[in-house]
Formats: C-alpha cells, structure tokens, sequence
C-alpha cells in the first residue's frame, strides 16, 4: 500500500496538522471516561443492524470486538500521528478486508464513533470551561482526524480491489493458454511415467541408474503438479459443497508427497466432523500448500525439518494450518505471495498460491501467512461456515482484532 507519503497527503488534505494533534491528545484525558459508553452505543447498534450483526459469529466474539474498539480509540487520541501509527492503521484495515466487511459499512460505523467522540467532547468542554474558540477548534481537530482514519481505511480497500484486479488479469492471460498446454503435456508425461516403471524393473541391482530413474519420477510428478494447477486455472470452476470427512481429504492430498523425503506431521481431533466443502478442491489447496513447505524445507538450514498439517475447529469455521521448518517468509516476500507468476523458487511456476486463494474465497474464507515465532512459515486457512447444520445456513463472518 501505499507509502507513508498517503498518510501525510491525507492529513495535509484534512487539515490535521501539529497544531491539531496537540488538541486531540490535550482532549483524550476529558473524553477516555466515555469510551465504554461509545463502545456500547457502537455495538448497540450492530446489534440492530441484521447485515452488520451477521458479520460476528457470537456474543464471546463480540464481547472481544468492544475490547479492541476501546483500544483502538485509545491510540487514535494518543498519537504520535507517525509512520508507526500509520502501519498500524493499515494492518486494521487490511483485517477488515481479511474478514470481507462491507466497503459501506466504513462510513457508517466511522460515523457513529465519530458523533460519539464529539457529543462527549461538547459535554466535557463546557465542564472544563473550555473557550468557544478552543472548543471549536478541537471539535474541527477531532473530525479532522476521523476523516483521516476514514481515509486511511477506505485505502486499504482499494489496495486490495488493484492487487485482485491484477491478478484477475494475469490468471485470465494465463487461462487461455492453460488448457491447451496441459493436455497437450500430459499425455507425453504419461508416456514417460509409464516407460519408467518398465525400465526400472530391467536395471537390475546398479545403484546410480535407479538414483537416476528415481530424479526422472520425481521430475514427472513435479511437472503433473504445474500440469495440475494449469487445468485449475482454466476451469476455473464454483466449489461444488458436500459434507466431507476431513481426514480423508488431507490423506488424499498427501498421497505421494513423501517421495520428497521430509516428515509430514498431521494433527486432527478425532471429533473432527464433516466440513461442508468442495472436496475435490480443498485436497488441491492441502496438497499445494504442503508441496510449497516441503520444498521450503530442502531449501532451508534445517535438513531434519518437518512439516506439520494442523486441523481444528472454531465454532462454526474450519481452520486449517500447514507449518514448516525453512527459512520463514521476509515482509517484501509476504506482500506479494499470492499474486500470479510471483515464486522464489528456481524452478517454481508462480501458480499454486494464486490458486490456493482463488479456491479458499470462492468457499467464502480466508488464506495468509503468518509469522512463527520458533522460525519457518504457517500458511493459515479459515473457512467459516464448514460446520454449519444446513447448506442453506448463512457462514458466520470472522472478527477484526486490534493489531500488534
């Protein structure tokens, strides 16, 4: 997103200048009193709003929502207004697109707080004998900074709305070539494959041609992944949902990735019930995200990495999380992980991210990378609604949290 230069463009725009800081934080002590009642006039009217109720799953969820409002009104009146706080009101916004809230209900949830914020203002300056003109002039300091706030989130927006549309972009050029491409490709490998397996039962006891023959196995299956993914892209299709086992989809997808040699761990409840889910795709999404960890793996300092598949359930959501042991994920890599044709892999493609989350959002989810704190990268799938009683059940929708 934008650099720091937006958030200054938009403060200049606004008005919200050093001068108007200083009033906004001389104003915090008198207004932080009324922050549990703006927190409770906020929610109050969530909670009669049917389309803005729908967006928390449950009371504990909303519960931990007013927590992180107050939170958030607390840094918004503490400053310092800098690069710092500008990073952190983006990843606040980022998480409101994360969670696919609707773009209008920025304008009117900002509203709210900011009558909130003004209407106690007025109260406390008039108890503190404030002057007119001092009065006055921090009202317009404190608009002034919610129609930056209002900015700032309304850009995270169009952040996202550009990077989809470049990748809509690209996955389109690429889908018309991918069809074409793969079935073309894959009768050719399925010769070879099937030569292999009759010239490895003729080579008889020498070491280094089976070594051989086993590098050309691995290539054709690497190359039956790319061949894979290309036909996703071009189909392109809408998740047909059925109510699925989950363990069966995650050992279908690792069915021949222990040729690569790494330890994959897999850890699911046993109550685990069915997901309501296109099964068929989820096991691509599996099998990708573990393909991609165990090539971080080779590629990392540790060559006795593992990779751990963890399954759970969170009320309504399935929450899927693929970790390993390699060298983890730099911020630059992070920003760009799932845009097509972007792999820092020699020999990868750039595909099977992009697909990856293609595939989790048309199930109405979520997929990010999220840093490990013991090293390596965990790519983290939420799907909310899986465990819904019945089809026609709207999912549940996830929740904004304060950033850190």
């Amino acid at each position: 997103m934008a650099e720091y230069a937006l958030f200054e463009e938009l403060r200049a725009d606004a008005g919200f200048d050093g001068d108007a800081a200083l009033r906004v934080q001389r104003a915090r002590p008198l207004l932080e009193p009324h922050f549990d009642a703006i927190v409770e006039a906020f929610y109050a009217k969530i909670e009669a709003s049917g389309s803005m109720r729908a967006l928390f799953a449950d009371e504990a969820q909303l519960k931990r929502q007013r927590g992180s409002l107050r939170a958030w009104l607390g840094t918004l009146l503490s400053g310092p207004y800098d690069e710092a706080y500008f990073d952190l009101r983006c990843r606040i916004g980022r998480a409101h697109v994360r969670i696919q809230m609707p773009q209008h209900h920025m304008f009117s949830m900002m509203s709210l707080l900011r009558t909130g914020l003004q209407t106690a203002l007025a109260q406390e300056a008039a108890a503190a004998a404030w002057s007119a003109d001092d009065s006055e002039a921090t009202q317009r300091a404190l608009d002034q900074l919610v129609d930056v706030e209002l900015g700032v989130m309304l850009e995270t927006y169009r952040e996202d709305y550009v990077q989809r549309l470049r990748a809509n972009e690209r996955l389109a050029a690429i889908g018309q070539l991918a069809a074409t491409i793969g079935h073309e490709l894959r009768n050719p490998l399925a010769v070879i494959d099937t030569s292999l397996h009759l010239l490895e039962r003729r080579l008889g006891d020498d070491p280094k041609a089976h070594r051989h023959a086993n590098k050309i196995g691995t290539q054709v299956g690497v190359c039956g992944e790319i061949i894979t993914d290309l036909l996703m892209l071009a189909r392109d299709r809408p998740p047909e949902r059925h109510p699925a086992p989950v363990g069966p989809i995650v050992a279908s997808a690792l069915e021949g990735l222990a040729r690569y040699g790494v330890k994959i761990g897999v850890e699911l409840p046993d109550d685990l019930p069915a997901a309501f889910v296109d099964a068929g795709q989820i096991r691509q999404v599996v099998a990708n995200l573990v393909s991609n960890a165990i090539h971080a793996v080779q590629a990392g300092p540790r060559p006795e990495g593992h990779v751990e598949l963890v399954g759970m359930k969170q009320d309504d959501t399935l929450v899927l999380e693929v970790r390993d042991d390699g060298p983890g994920i730099t911020p630059e890599v992070r920003a760009r992980l799932f845009e097509p044709l972007f792999t820092t892999r020699a020999k990868g493609v750039g595909l099977g991210l992009a697909l990856v989350r293609r595939v989790i959002e048309k199930h109405g989810g979520t997929v990010e990378a999220v840093p490990r704190s013991q090293g390596g990268a965990c790519f983290r799938i939420e799907l909310p609604g899986a465990f819904r009683k019945h089809a026609s059940d709207p999912p549940a929708r996830g929740e904004v949290r304060e950033a850190s």
